[in-house]
């Protein structure tokens, strides 16, 4: 078949991780949502590195209608996208409660929350809380476990060490980037090279000077009242994001005045944070025997030496499972045994940091007397609409693994790739000529390199 006349498209939904909602009936390409269009190509055909196209910023506080106020005055589909090109893109950025940073990419890549690092210089490093990868999109959302502070921001997206971001074909990210000047995509044509990439916030600085001051509550005080449908509605007044400029504004830029952006560089402008390449499913069959996992081998940073990093146990979903956890600071070991006459999972989160107190962490699935279950596609369906849209459907769950975030693989009449919502849903729409009609298969692959139980399932497209 062609592929020339294969489009797809995704719901570009609001929230923390833009994603798609379950239709309550036979579902409608059409609705609220707006539709983003893309060529989808055969990845046999792409022979260049991926790129960065875009970086915004965004809120899990924001409303949908800032969201949308955004949208339509061409300032960002997933968020405030961040001006390039001139100083405009280190303009300090005046909402107090920005927690996600969104990055778009020319190409489907392979790309994991480890794979970035925010630093500061009021604050060294910014902890990630979730991350979540829309492929059809191709927009990376990571979620910070605080909302980003007055500081002097770098962002740093791997295209070295262990696991760098790469597209489906292995091409590793061209990054390179110069700030107030590259006006994308990312890139000096070569494979490599990370991106770094500056931004500021300043929470109250809505004249973006740098500094907070009385006539940022002043400006603010006088727009009270206007919201997304005003006349003269800012969004840089409405400092929470709430798609109405009120009095919780400007009592909130009152509690910033004074404050200004720092002197000097983020930690990352001269040191790059750890990477990681993660550690497999750890399986324990005998509660008498210990098992050491190399942390060492986990991790790798490009300034310090393994033995310098500070390893950390940052996270244990179920402690019953084990009754030794340990990490031997001199070998670098983790060092697990299993709780006796006790089956289950567990899910260790260990961090890495640098000696200038840049971290990384991994996720360590152990299983304990107990086997990996794979995971169920069921309710899999296309639904044909008018101008030979098609309309694809269904749902994946996992008896042992939470599948959100999940990155499908489909194949038949053609290739591509979807993303699993927090309810297990996914969807996405091609055009198909009718002489392109045939079948397509699905499979779901856990995080332990399991595969459905039914790996292929055959939709006709007939």
């Amino acid at each position: 078949m062609s592929f020339n006349s294969v489009w797809q498209y995704a719901r570009t939904g609001r929230g923390p991780a833009n994603r798609t909602s379950r239709p309550s009936s036979k579902p409608s390409p059409s609705g609220r949502s707006r539709l983003s269009f893309e060529h989808l190509e055969n990845r046999e055909m792409l022979s260049v590195s991926p790129t960065v196209t875009d970086v915004a910023v965004a809120s899990t506080d924001w409303s949908s209608g800032f969201y949308d106020y955004l949208a339509a005055s061409s300032l960002g589909d997933e968020g405030y996208s961040i001006p390039l090109g001139s100083s405009a893109q280190t303009q300090a950025l005046s909402w107090e409660n920005i927690n996600q940073i969104k990055i778009t990419f020319s190409e489907d890549v392979n790309v994991d929350a480890a794979d970035l690092s925010l630093s500061g210089v009021n604050n060294a490093t910014y902890q990630i809380e979730s991350f979540f990868y829309d492929a059809i999109p191709r927009v990376a959302t990571w979620t910070f476990v605080n909302p980003l502070v007055t500081d002097r921001l770098m962002l740093d997206l791997d295209a070295n060490g262990l696991d760098p971001v790469a597209d489906l074909d292995g091409n590793i990210l061209d990054g390179e980037w110069v700030d107030d000047v590259t006006s994308g995509p990312s890139g000096d044509g070569l494979a490599g090279g990370d991106f770094e990439f500056s931004f500021n916030v300043a929470p109250g600085d809505v004249d973006q000077n740098q500094y907070v001051n009385y006539y940022d509550y002043i400006f603010t005080r006088m727009l009270e009242g206007q919201d997304t449908s005003g006349p003269s509605y800012n969004p840089f007044n409405d400092i929470d994001g709430s798609g109405l400029i009120d009095t919780t504004d400007w009592l909130n830029i009152l509690g910033h005045l004074g404050s200004s952006l720092p002197s000097g560089q983020p930690v990352g402008a001269t040191n790059d944070a750890p990477t990681t390449a993660g550690v497999g499913l750890v399986v324990l069959d005998n509660a008498a025997v210990d098992e050491a996992i190399s942390l060492f081998d986990a991790f790798d940073d490009a300034e310090d030496l393994d033995s310098q990093m500070t390893y950390t146990v940052v996270g244990n979903t179920n402690p019953a499972v084990l009754d030794t956890l340990s990490i031997n600071s001199t070998t670098g070991d983790l060092t697990v045994s299993a709780t006796s006459n006790v089956s289950g999972r567990t899910t260790l989160t260990i961090r890495a940091t640098d000696t200038q107190g840049l971290s990384t962490e991994t996720s360590v699935a152990i299983d304990a007397d107990y086997v990996n279950q794979p995971p169920v596609i069921y309710n899999y369906a296309a639904y044909q609409y008018p101008g030979n849209t098609w309309l694809f459907i269904g749902y994946v769950s996992d008896p042992d693994d939470d599948v959100e975030g999940w990155v499908l693989d489909f194949g038949g009449v053609f290739d591509t790739r979807a993303t699993v919502d927090e309810n297990g849903y996914f969807e996405f729409a091609v055009i198909l000529e009718e002489d392109e009609w045939g079948y397509e298969w699905v499979i779901a692959t856990d995080p332990h390199g399991l595969e459905s139980n039914d790996p292929v399932r055959w939709v006709g497209l007939t």
